[in-house]
């Protein structure tokens, strides 16, 4: 074993061992400062139901009436002594509350109710915030030393390393790596518990529930808040553990790192793109290409001696059975997952594809030759159907055209704007999803910056896919509306998605745009689920945003084209039986109506195989969107991208 397999081993057994200790530590202990938490506030609840409840409920009335002189003294006291006793210089939104409720001159049963809340929920954050600064110490410390011994016990370490203090300790864990630190979020979510277990109490006495039911409510949240303190220590436990990672590798005079994610079912999207990227040292920041990447992070890093993945060596991964199993380094997550996941492909399939074939000396394929070989392919295509020849070997000579297509388009360039893009998606779709939860103003905002980045990037990568297929396909056939009169063709010009949809048009070839113009025009309209009307020339639009309509306005002329263009149709009546045979149907599953119908096949997307009787497919429809959208996760069917190119030269 080299020495990068080595320190990948080792970094890959600390992530699991500190998972584990995180669950038989500072979890039960979070978990039981819950307990205890919610066992003193439903029985300060109980006091108050048991003096002032009839038949078991407590009407709002009853609750919102003020203490007595000698019961408002008493607590007036007891809560004195209680601020007294804590740090004054502490900037927290709880003991402010208690302040101001000190400050008062009389109080209702129900503001002494929500002051010893507060009470409670101040000590569980103090007790939460402790335990958690404890247990993550104890990782950096641990992680950082053994990492280090790791590194010089094969290359030795050629810096000087300085004792791990608590100075040092502090700056990590001081670090708002993701806006805030672990002690904010602690604080930040504990005061927005204590502000929803208060209205649940109003709530409740509004509503005259009874003390069970309002025990159960402050039950409920607690357990959302005790749900989220698990996520919180586990995401910082990562941050810690790389950080020591990290910083044991600057000591060691190192410069790169390696993006390690963890390989099982649960593996996120945004982890599946860094892993095993190499990055520069100076470059590492937490979040963006270093673990964590998002809550409850597994991922991790180990250091590298070049700026490049090797490839070398063997990995740990889990089966789809949770089974741990070892698999070449080299394997990226698709195929992991094909494999170990899915199972529909073989190591043995995976291990033929990725043998690296023998270097030779005239490798280089000049454009001209490229081009000389789609011209025989088209006088192949052509011969077949003068011939009458079947569909099968016509998908041939389409897919082999394909094939010279894909190999000249620019894919380093989109699959690096599609991992933008999907990780840009995971994130707005994550912070979306926390605003629908909460409503809160910051989630909101948080939702806002994130979509205004997906946008901004999705732009980015649609158009780059658009024209770097069209350029490519310009180079053997004339694309796009060129010197073809639209303005008659299009019937209502002033639609507010004119320009979106005539950018659709023109990454089309042109003598299919021709065919289009002179079966008929053309009426767009704005719908909220996109269709074509081929008897009544109908192009309805959908989507949010200009790039969802362009993928739309896409996808709809495919179903144009379907008619405009026989050979298409008849084509993929060919494919589509091929593809799907022996497949049964089934429906298209959540978001469909119970009539939509589909062979699901390995298609990129169910879509593909939906079934309309042989009369029309999806086929094309989506392809050619994919193609000019999101050439990345078409080209993951590499038997469908192939036919797909190979028609747009061909047909």
């Amino acid at each position: 074993m080299n020495n990068e397999d080595y320190w990948k081993k080792r970094a890959e057994e600390r992530e699991a061992e500190w998972i584990k200790k995180s669950k038989d530590t500072i979890e039960k202990e979070l978990a039981e400062y819950y307990r205890r938490a919610l066992s003193r506030i439903t029985d300060d609840i109980a006091v108050l139901y048991g003096r002032y409840a009839k038949d078991n409920n407590l009407t709002y009335t009853e609750a919102s009436k003020l203490l007595t002189d000698k019961e408002f003294k008493q607590w007036r006291m007891s809560l004195e002594e209680y601020l007294d006793a804590i740090d004054k210089n502490v900037d927290n939104k709880l003991l402010l509350e208690l302040n101001k409720l000190a400050m008062r001159k009389r109080i209702s049963r129900l503001d002494k109710l929500y002051g010893d809340t507060l009470k409670n929920l101040y000590r569980l954050g103090t007790d939460s915030e402790n335990g958690m600064t404890k247990f993550l110490s104890g990782a950096y410390k641990d992680n950082y030393y053994k990492n280090l011994f790791d590194i010089g016990k094969t290359i030795g370490i050629k810096s000087s390393v300085s004792e791990v203090d608590d100075k040092k300790i502090r700056k990590v864990l001081n670090n708002s790596w993701s806006g805030k630190n672990y002690s904010q979020r602690i604080w930040k979510n504990t005061d927005k518990l204590a502000k929803l277990i208060k209205n649940e109490i109003t709530d409740g006495f509004h509503r005259g529930v009874s003390i069970n039911k309002m025990a159960k409510l402050v039950q409920q949240r607690m357990n959302v808040g005790k749900y989220e303190a698990t996520r919180l220590v586990r995401t910082e436990m990562n941050y810690v553990q790389n950080q020591a990672a990290l910083d044991s590798i600057k000591d060691a005079d190192m410069k790169y790192y390696i993006f390690l994610a963890t390989l099982d079912k649960k593996t996120s999207t945004l982890c599946r793109a860094h892993d095993r990227k190499v990055y520069p040292v100076d470059s590492a920041t937490p979040g963006t290409n270093m673990p964590p990447l998002h809550p409850h992070c597994r991922s991790t890093i180990a250091g590298n001696l070049t700026d490049y993945d090797t490839g070398r060596g063997k990995r740990s991964a889990r089966d789809k059975n949770g089974k741990r199993i070892i698999i070449p380094a080299a394997m990226n997550y698709d195929d992991y997952y094909k494999i170990y996941i899915e199972e529909s492909m073989s190591f043995i399939d995976w291990k033929k594809a990725n043998k690296k074939p023998k270097a030779k000396k005239n490798d280089i394929i000049k454009i001209d030759d490229i081009e000389q070989k789609i011209n025989n392919y088209r006088l192949d295509y052509f011969k077949l159907v003068a011939k009458n020849k079947p569909f099968s070997e016509r998908e041939i000579v389409i897919k082999n055209t394909g094939k010279e297509i894909i190999n000249m388009l620019e894919i380093e360039r989109i699959q690096d704007l599609s991992k933008k893009f999907n990780q840009a998606k995971d994130k707005f779709r994550y912070y979306r999803d926390i605003y629908y939860k909460n409503q809160s103003r910051e989630a909101y905002d948080n939702w806002y910056k994130f979509s205004e980045d997906f946008i901004r990037i999705r732009a980015e990568y649609y158009n780059f896919c658009a024209s770097n297929v069209k350029d490519t396909l310009n180079k053997f056939r004339l694309m796009g509306t060129k010197n073809l009169d639209l303005k008659t063709h299009l019937k209502n010009s002033k639609s507010k998605n004119l320009n979106t949809f005539l950018k659709a048009y023109d990454v089309y070839p042109n003598d299919w745009i021709k065919r289009s113009i002179d079966k008929g025009n053309l009426s767009l309209k704005s719908v909220k689920r996109g269709y074509y009307d081929d008897k009544k020339g109908i192009i309805a639009l959908s989507g949010n945003g200009n790039e969802q309509i362009f993928a739309t306005a896409i996808h709809e002329l495919g179903h144009r084209m379907e008619r405009v263009v026989p050979s298409i149709l008849k084509q993929e009546d060919e494919f589509y039986k091929r593809r799907t045979e022996n497949e049964k149907l089934q429906w298209m599953g959540k978001g469909y109506s119970k009539n939509e119908l589909t062979r699901k096949d390995n298609f990129v997307h169910s879509y593909m195989g939906k079934d309309y009787g042989g009369h029309a497919y999806e086929l094309v429809s989506m392809g050619f969107e994919m193609a000019y959208t999101d050439s990345a996760e078409l080209l993951t069917d590499m038997d469908m991208a192939e036919w797909i190119f190979g028609m747009l030269v061909l047909l």
